[in-house]
């Protein structure tokens, strides 16, 4: 069984199968073992995709017709295929094309959320223009999801009748909305709403996320065909599609779809953050978005630094430069309407580096804009200790002291020290 559900995933990758032998309690695990291969399968979440997906009559018709294709020994056929197609089977099994990661979580800050909307009236739902809402995820990746993490819809082929379409045009294969992670994964309490076609709803337990919706893009879709023309050397499971309800993506390929999209991550909206940051609620943030795409992050620090905590900060060095006024230069910038001299905030380690503290005050200076942007273009050289940076600039060291915020216990307030 495991030989013929193995060409049913290579010779028949339009039904989108897993391994039907994977699905039962006692797989033949020596059709899979590692045997001279760099790495083994990732048995348990193969297994997993293959007990987690439906099975119908058409699928077991489609399986039948490719066995009587099969020579009488199994091994013959199995050999044939890995020799052939191995990429492509790791592809799948792994979740990432081109990964010889072994069964370990991997980062996964990237994702495609698959639907079919012969099962989820996907056209529907857009069209409502709803923002936030939930996705059921395949169960070998419940560990994977973090706040901030971003993603794409992928929607299949359109396999309604006219009259579940409402007598509209069938949707075209492709990318249709742009979204981010908002929560980690949780036993879901089912789906029933009237997207779903009957007998179709997410049932109670099913690994769920929370989901924001970004960009909408029903009526301008990424095509598959499109994708295929112009990046055809993009992941297979892009291309070709899976049979999961999530998949992780790797960044290049993520930013791939973002540039035909005709989209920049800059003008996304920024992650969903409490509307006033304070040093108490600092922490948490962090903590919540500790597993964020890096881009997620830049867009969080951002906010951080134009928000309470960077003007903490500004106001305790005196909206200096703190370069400048280390080099014996003038540290005050031109004055704005309100007669505050202008600065900006600079998270000193990046946020990126998924480190506790990387937002907080300690870990901002205040530049003027030409240091701001050398040090981003890492034209100056930065040493953090504990209590200061060390900044090297043209053969000069400068000391800079790091500030701490805390909150006043008598007026309620904040300040910097």
């Amino acid at each position: 069984m495991a030989t013929f559900s193995l060409a049913s995933i290579l010779r028949a990758r339009s039904a989108d199968l897993p391994p039907l032998g994977l699905a039962a309690d006692a797989p033949f695990d020596k059709a899979w073992n590692q045997q001279t291969r760099d790495g083994a399968f990732p048995i348990t979440a193969m297994q997993a995709s293959a007990k987690s997906h439906v099975w119908t009559p058409s699928d077991f018709d489609v399986i039948l017709r490719e066995t009587r294709g099969l020579p009488g020994q199994a091994h013959i056929s199995w050999k044939k295929a890995l020799t052939g197609s191995e990429a492509k089977v790791r592809a799948w099994a792994f979740g990432l094309e081109g990964s010889t990661a072994a069964e370990e979580p991997v980062e996964a800050p990237y994702w495609v959320f698959v639907c079919n909307p012969k099962k989820w009236a996907i056209d529907r739902f857009l069209d409502r223009a709803v923002e936030h809402d939930t996705w059921g995820v395949r169960p070998s990746d419940r560990d994977r999801f973090a706040p901030g993490q971003l993603g794409i819809i992928r929607v299949g082929v359109d396999r309604r009748t006219v009259a579940e379409r409402d007598g509209s045009a069938p949707l075209e294969p492709g990318i249709y909305a742009l979204c981010e992670v908002e929560s980690e994964a949780f036993d879901g309490t089912g789906a029933g709403d009237d997207f779903w076609a009957p007998g179709q709803a997410r049932a109670p337990g099913w690994p769920t996320i929370k989901l924001r919706y970004l960009r909408n893009f029903l009526n301008n879709p990424l095509t598959i065909e499109r994708l295929r023309a112009e990046q055809p050397h993009i992941s297979e499971l892009l291309l070709n599609g899976f049979q999961a309800a999530s998949c992780p993506i790797s960044a290049a390929d993520f930013r791939e779809v973002l540039s035909l999209l005709g989209e920049e991550l800059d003008d996304l909206p920024s992650p969903t953050t409490p509307a006033d940051i304070t040093p108490d609620t600092l922490a948490e943030l962090e903590k919540k978005y500790l597993h964020a795409s890096p881009e997620v992050k830049e867009r969080l620090s951002k906010t951080v630094e134009r928000g309470p905590i960077g003007r903490l900060v500004k106001k305790a060095t005196g909206f200096k430069c703190q370069l400048c006024d280390g080099l014996g230069l003038n540290p005050i910038g031109f004055l704005k309407k309100n007669g505050e001299p202008y600065v900006e905030a600079h998270h000193v380690m990046p946020v990126s580096k998924k480190e506790i503290g990387s937002l907080s005050a300690s870990n901002v200076m205040t530049l003027c804009a030409n240091h701001h942007r050398e040090i981003h273009y890492d034209a100056i050289d930065v040493v953090i200790n504990a209590a200061t940076f060390d900044l090297t600039i043209g053969g000069a060291t400068v000391t800079i002291p790091r500030l701490s915020v805390t909150t006043s216990t008598s007026g309620g307030g904040t300040m910097a020290r």
